[in-house]
């Protein structure tokens, strides 16, 4: 799993370091895009204007957060944030420093 972290760690530098100009794009993207807003908001207006797309909308929904639920559950672990805290692989605490955002650490089952 150290693989994995490790590699993980890269591409949060690589997306934190290269993309910091798009920050407040992505942020915006983050919560318009938070499964949250799928039963709160996008469903039940969808379904006012089309019941098949609102139907199918969340079928989508509910299969997506199942298959999120068996990822973590088979993928479970520290995250890339946490992982750096407690690995050996960086020695005298000379880990990289990862932000973090509100919605960093989704937490789950």
């Amino acid at each position: 799993m150290d693989f994995l972290h490790r590699n993980g760690v890269l591409v949060i530098q690589h997306l934190q370091k290269d993309y910091r100009a798009y920050y407040d794009f992505l942020n915006f993207m983050s919560n318009v895009g938070d499964p949250r807003n799928i039963f709160s908001i996008y469903f039940p207006l969808w379904f006012q204007l089309n019941q098949t797309v609102g139907t199918k909308m969340i079928w989508v929904a509910v299969i997506g957060d199942w298959f999120n639920l068996i990822f973590k559950w088979i993928l479970f672990g520290h995250r890339p944030y946490w992982w750096i805290q407690e690995t050996q692989i960086y020695p005298n605490h000379s880990g990289p420093c990862l932000e973090q955002f509100p919605t960093t650490c989704e937490t789950g089952p």
